[in-house]
């Protein structure tokens, strides 16, 4: 029997976004995969054709239906909050694909605080490979889950901008707005060191 997958549309002021949750016999939905746009019907069926690709690879069965029993209010309300610039409350999701490594890096980057910066490098030492930074790099190009797992708060080594999928006007504009939320102590680099 193929795993039920469903999707909904999230807007907010960094535009649309398309989020895919895997549902749980007991109903329970789990974010899964989200992408970033401006084109509702191109992001659907790039979502599909992406998730099918991986899937496969995967050799799994799987069906993506939209979501009309509203199944996903409250993990789309939660994510349009994010989508506005601000914190929300935890939002459950699972890793449906990625190597270990990634899924590593990920998991790492999303224990970097609102308000707070790292560096590729600190985040390759942290997952026990510190000479990866580039492959940290390419793991924050891989993220499923834009804005929720924060790549965006990843920099270069000496405070550069760095890449970000959506672009680095995207990756600025993300980063100012949780610039005026309370820094921590273990902060790499505080966001007023941006470029502006």
């Amino acid at each position: 029997m193929p795993e039920r997958y469903i999707y909904t549309y999230a807007r907010g002021r960094f535009g649309f976004s398309i989020l895919v949750a895997r549902q749980s016999y007991d109903n329970d939905c789990h974010l899964v995969y989200a992408t970033l746009g401006s084109n509702p019907d191109a992001m659907r069926k790039e979502s599909e054709l992406f998730l099918a690709h991986k899937f496969k690879e995967l050799g799994a069965a799987f069906k993506i239906e939209e979501d009309i029993g509203d199944e996903l209010v409250e993990l789309k309300n939660n994510f349009e909050l994010l989508l506005e610039g601000k914190p929300s409350k935890v939002i459950e999701f699972d890793f449906v694909y990625g190597t270990d490594f990634q899924k590593s890096v990920w998991k790492e980057i999303n224990s970097v605080q609102w308000g707070n910066t790292t560096t590729y490098k600190r985040i390759a030492t942290k997952v026990g490979r510190p000479r990866a930074s580039r492959a940290v790099a390419n793991a924050c190009g891989t993220n499923p889950l834009p804005i929720l797992i924060p790549c965006h708060r990843v920099l270069g080594s000496k405070g550069s901008l760095g890449g970000y999928k959506w672009g680095t006007q995207m990756k600025i504009k993300l980063l100012e707005i949780e610039g005026s939320a309370q820094f921590e102590k273990e902060a790499t680099t505080t966001f007023q060191s941006l470029p502006k």
